[in-house]
């Protein structure tokens, strides 16, 4: 999702940031499960070709613009980062640095470069050349919508030697390290650098140090990748050296649900992208399986608008009930599948800090009634309430999980809540949601950071409520930010996440419905096919049996 920073209400935003994904259509399809593991079977496998059939066109290539799920598991397959992060512990490994230092306020890192690796096109990959790519992110400016938040705040970059890269920020950045195991930030050849912005997204010039190349794309229809000989540094969580296994993957554009599901049926395709809730049955035997993981960052949910604008939500006590009113449990059986799990936090449970809050997620409509009795809001005729001769209508502006949305009005109802759906377009959302005209927004974000919740509910970052600094919540929440965003201790930042998640329950500034979820159909003849932390699947161990 793009995420772009509010100033005081009534002010206009004065910069972009961008703290999940742009295209705000690709939020809808991350994802994860809770109980599918992270890999696919480990076994052997000769390599072949691999055929997977992706949910929409990537439209842009370059990592480092790329926005979409369908562009960022092509792009992983093709550039190298300084590091890596292991998806179930969330420790950083070895990649191209095969060391690193934080200084103690996160606001200086030094990576010693493993020696001996080249781009593709035979040129070194040395200090210098990560460099150049790190600055690169920084002058594309907002047309890096991951990395002008990543970046954001640099100082410096230095290069004492071939083997050596400092980057010094203004401000304290922990999540830098998070940043540096992404593909946005994976380095690039000066064959790239040079290209123009819409170039690069074409893959004309597009020459990463990974272990396969571009070898074609025909947009709308298929991406063509092949694997690079000789490649030799990957990443420390790589269950084999050398080059792929695989000699090749065809990404095959398929925006039909139906038509996915129905080509890997027919063994058209190896493996599916973003399988539907009610294909998923079909995939869990039979010579296939599901690999599934939690998406980690922030889940399907909706915030409230706090501006003042919305008086019926500047109620605490309404906010308090609406939040017994929902079942989630109910939403996940009904309208998802087990593969989905129940929010149980702001935070998708596969990110680093989150924590378990579902006693603050206790489904109790005949409480939340009695609140809103108390309240002064009394049931209508029509079964919804009304204070003053005003109905308890609610506005939210959504654009993707729209089936988990609509079966929330239908839950509210039943406690007299009006929720009107304003569906909308991803383009649309993001514009119309700046205007503060909805009393709720549709809010997800993925990022394997605790650093996502000040991304988006600080009042100097995306800030979702549209409050600001003199907010007595936002006072509470200030110390938690800037100590998630100042050290690299685990155990502090997951205790202030822990109390950030705490505090935006409490006060009804998020509403979670269910977590976000990446569902892939696999042929049980693919082997080898793990998530990264941030929920995209990774090619490198892949191979195909027989």
């Amino acid at each position: 999702m793009n995420l772009i920073p509010r100033s005081a209400p009534g002010r206009r935003p004065v910069r972009a940031l961008a703290t999940g994904a742009a295209a705000l259509s690709m939020v809808t399809l991350l994802a994860a499960c809770d109980s599918g593991g992270n890999s696919a079977a480990a076994g052997g496998g000769k390599g072949g070709d691999l055929k997977v059939a992706i949910d929409a066109d990537p439209v842009c290539l370059d990592p480092v613009q790329a926005t979409l799920i369908a562009s960022n598991v092509i792009g992983r397959q093709l550039v190298d980062s300084l590091i890596d992060q292991d998806p179930d512990s969330g420790e950083f490994k070895p990649w191209l640095a095969k060391s690193w230092k934080v200084n103690d306020d996160a606001t200086s890192f030094t990576f010693q470069l493993r020696d001996g690796v080249t781009f593709s096109d035979g040129t070194a990959l040395d200090a210098a050349a990560v460099k150049a790519s790190l600055q690169g992110v920084v002058d594309l400016g907002s047309k890096s919508v991951y990395g002008s938040s990543y970046m954001g705040g640099l100082k410096d970059i230095k290069t004492p030697d071939a083997t050596t890269v400092t980057v010094d920020f203004e401000a304290p950045n922990a999540q830098f390290l998070m940043a540096a195991s992404t593909p946005t930030l994976g380095i690039l050849s000066a064959k790239t650098l040079a290209a123009s912005a819409d170039n690069r997204c074409a893959g004309t010039t597009l020459v990463g140090s990974g272990p396969f190349t571009l070898a074609s794309y025909r947009a709308n229809q298929s991406v063509r990748i092949e694997r690079r000989d000789g490649y030799a540094w990957p990443s420390g969580l790589a269950q084999h050296a050398g080059a792929a296994k695989l000699a090749g993957v065809t990404y095959q554009v398929s925006t039909e649900p139906s038509v996915r599901a129905g080509s890997l049926r027919s063994h058209q395709v190896d493996m599916a992208t973003t399988i539907q809730s009610q294909d998923e049955a079909g995939f869990d035997g039979n010579g296939f399986h599901l690999l599934t993981r939690v998406n980690p960052g922030v889940v399907i949910g909706i915030s409230p608008n706090l501006s003042g604008s919305s008086p019926i939500l500047d109620d605490a006590q309404v906010r308090k009930a609406l939040q017994m009113s929902i079942d989630r449990d109910d939403i996940t059986k009904t309208v998802l599948t087990k593969s989905y799990g129940v929010a149980t936090s702001p935070l998708g449970q596969t990110t680093p800090g989150w924590k378990n809050d579902s006693s603050l997620l206790t489904y109790d409509p005949d409480q939340a009634a009695k609140i809103l009795d108390a309240a002064g809001w009394k049931k209508g005729s029509d079964g919804i309430r009304v204070k003053g001769g005003k109905k308890l209508s609610l506005s939210v502006a959504y654009f993707y999980q729209t089936n988990v949305v609509e079966y929330l009005q239908q839950q509210l109802r039943k406690v007299g809540i009006d929720l009107v759906l304003k569906k909308m377009t991803a383009a649309q959302y993001a514009s119309e949601y700046l205007t503060g005209k909805y009393d709720f927004v549709s809010t997800s974000v993925s990022r394997p950071d605790p650093d996502i919740l000040r991304a988006m509910y600080a009042p100097d970052a995306t800030n979702f409520t549209f409050t600001d600094k003199k907010n007595p919540v936002q006072k509470q929440l200030a110390p938690l930010f800037d100590t998630i965003r100042s050290t690299t201790d685990t155990a502090a930042r997951a205790e202030a996440a822990g109390e950030v998640q705490k505090i935006l329950l409490d006060n009804g500034w998020i509403f979670p419905l269910s977590q976000l979820t990446q569902v892939v159909a696999v042929s049980d003849d693919v082997t080898g096919v793990r998530y990264d932390a941030a929920s995209r699947f990774v090619l490198y161990d892949a191979a195909l049996k027989g």
